[in-house]
């Protein structure tokens, strides 16, 4: 049955759902169904609640440990403010560079935008190259992805495998006084985006470009010191993943559940 109605927007009208039969179980076994499925839900908005607190707790974390590092005592005067001691004053593009390379491989994987989560750095997916007609960055394990269009959306990955991606995507690479998974975190920074966001160009697409990341000035820590940090934030992000694997399980769970029980598939003892 179509439930659309025609028009130029399409809409569901009250007479196309009051004329649906649906299965009809007693009283009782609908206030049973019911308390299974609301304790799924409830699950999930704890579930919920453990991602929101875990993503304020990174968020807290990476203010301090990428501006005071872990457990200084001493510290300088800088154009920044006060910095550790042992810490340099560096603009981005005295620690990183970016790769103009092209993917040339007939065959491989390719990371396009919607293969990022927005805000994140997860990969959700990637595509066949051969799929792609057009012409694709290389990146290599290592590498950092950030998106130029609408760097506002948080879209960067820390790259996993050897590929191509769109041209929307600025391949970012460390150099040898920069940590990788440092490099990772410092363009997840509130102060990072927010400089890409303001001198972004373009009213209805607005992109950032490197000479505009290059420009970043940061505080930057001794190698030892930046991997230490790294870690420590990316065991918060392991904590994150574990979550959103739980609440997806959760989510699988209530729809399955809903299609058994509100269907009569499998009945439930009252």
């Amino acid at each position: 049955m179509r439930l659309s109605a025609k028009n130029s927007v399409d809409s569901v009208r009250k007479n196309m759902i009051s004329d649906m039969e649906i299965p009809l179980p007693p009283l009782p076994e609908q206030q049973k169904i019911a308390e299974i499925l609301s304790t799924v839900d409830e699950k999930i908005v704890v579930i919920d609640q453990q991602i929101t607190e875990t993503q304020e707790l990174k968020k807290g974390l990476m203010q301090r440990l990428l501006t005071k590092g872990i457990g200084h005592t001493k510290f300088k005067d800088s154009p920044l403010g006060m910095i550790p001691e042992s810490w340099k004053v560096a603009n981005f593009n005295n620690v990183c560079s970016i790769s103009s390379k092209k993917f040339k491989q007939e065959d491989g994987k390719c990371v396009d935008l919607e293969h990022i989560e927005q805000g994140t750095g997860r990969l959700i997916g990637y595509s066949p190259i051969e799929d792609k007609s057009s012409i694709k960055n290389e990146f290599n394990v290592g590498d950092v992805l950030f998106c130029k269009l609408r760097p506002y959306l948080r879209k960067y990955w820390q790259c996993e495998f050897y590929g191509g991606c769109t041209s929307e995507l600025m391949v970012l690479q460390p150099l040898s006084n920069f940590d990788s998974k440092y490099l990772f975190y410092t363009i997840q920074r509130d102060d990072f985006i927010e400089n890409s966001v303001s001198k972004s160009f373009g009213t209805k697409m607005p992109r950032t470009s490197w000479n505009i990341l290059s420009e970043f000035v940061m505080g930057l820590p001794p190698l030892k010191e930046q991997q230490k940090i790294a870690d420590i934030l990316s065991s918060v992000d392991d904590k994150l993943e574990v979550l959103s694997e739980k609440k997806t399980h959760y989510q699988e769970l209530k729809q399955g559940l809903m299609q058994q029980l509100l269907t009569g598939k499998i009945r439930v003892k009252v």
